[in-house]
């Protein structure tokens, strides 16, 4: 709950900022870097972390100090307009609590837990059903990473246990915590049953500026200074979908401007992307967009599925949600 209080929380924080949009990116990112100087554990995924805390190798006070930090940063990540999900955070913050709470008893309590690291596994799957109110995902999550029956059932319990909880506190997961704010009640029926009978089609932007993967980097920062967008699909030869960037992803290359000319937007770009086609439904579109974590997904064509068309954002989608949600509720 905590987590997901936060990260709303901290993406409003920017919004509400008097920051130009532009510059968003940056101050995320420098917020980010100084954190990594003092914990750089919290770099990318993490799974190296969690690979070493599986196996009991770190102290609890780091692993409990590195929770809060990932919240932190991760929320500032994305609420800055960075690009990124929730899931993997969502397993490194539930290993480092899981791990960090078994370290810290057998501080207190020497040798009263024998493998820490079980516990490690254990808090992700509990974790990452609290967060996202999905414990089947989780229990089968941690079946996959260990293929051993015998960490089912306390993955079972510490998962089940951890979705009742979480939602006898918060009503939303962290996939439905923002529309919820915004006044869209996906719990109710009547309201995921619009999306259900709408389609990407009648909200696609055309609005969207498609990207040459061999664009050179030296040329990309030109184009971005002049263009309103946050985010760019990137395309091949034959103008097909190969990926996606956002001004984000240009962090890590604007300090070393005498590499600019040697690096090209395709190395820059996202490659393993989730897109929607215009026959999808709006309901269908939400959830992608809830799993990527970004402000918007393309859009491509229903024959080829390759051919950029559009852009759906996921502020559009939820304005087009209210306004369909109020109209319904005036005419009865």
């Amino acid at each position: 709950v905590f987590f997901i209080r936060s990260f709303f929380g901290i993406r409003k924080a920017f919004e509400r900022s008097p920051i130009p949009a532009r510059l968003l990116p940056l101050v995320g990112g420098a917020i980010v870097g100084l954190a990594l100087i003092i914990f750089p554990h919290i770099a990318a995924s993490g799974y190296d972390v969690m690979n070493t805390a599986f196996r009991g190798e770190m102290g609890g006070s780091l692993l409990l100090a590195l929770v809060f930090v990932k919240i932190l940063m991760t929320g500032v990540t994305l609420g800055s307009g960075g690009s990124g999900g929730v899931f993997a955070p969502a397993m490194f913050i539930g290993v480092a609590f899981g791990g960090g709470f078994a370290e810290l008893v057998n501080s207190v309590l020497p040798g009263t837990i024998g493998e820490p690291g079980s516990f490690a596994l254990v808090g992700m799957g509990a974790f990452l059903a609290g967060a996202t109110h999905a414990p089947m995902t989780a229990i089968f999550l941690v079946f996959e990473l260990t293929r051993d029956y015998n960490a089912v059932l306390p993955a079972m319990i510490t998962s089940v246990a951890a979705t009742l909880v979480a939602r006898r506190m918060m009503n939303d997961s962290i996939d439905t915590y923002e529309l919820s704010e915004r006044g869209l009640n996906l719990h109710a029926g009547q309201e995921a049953h619009i999306l259900r009978k709408l389609y990407v089609r009648s909200l696609v932007s055309k609005d969207f500026e498609p990207i040459p993967e061999s664009m050179p980097v030296t040329d990309f920062v030109r184009y971005v200074t002049n263009s309103h967008h946050m985010y760019f699909p990137v395309v091949n030869n034959e103008g097909e979908l190969s990926g996606m960037v956002s001004l984000q992803d240009l962090r890590g290359v604007l300090l070393d401007s005498e590499a600019w000319p040697y690096v090209v937007v395709g190395e820059l770009a996202h490659k393993e992307i989730r897109k929607v086609k215009l026959s999808d439904t709006l309901h269908d579109a939400m959830q992608v967009i809830a799993t990527m974590g970004w402000e918007q997904v393309p859009v491509v064509d229903d024959e080829t599925q390759k051919r950029v068309v559009g852009m759906l954002r996921r502020s559009d989608l939820q304005d087009f949600y209210q306004k369909r949600l109020l109209a319904r509720e005036l005419h009865g």
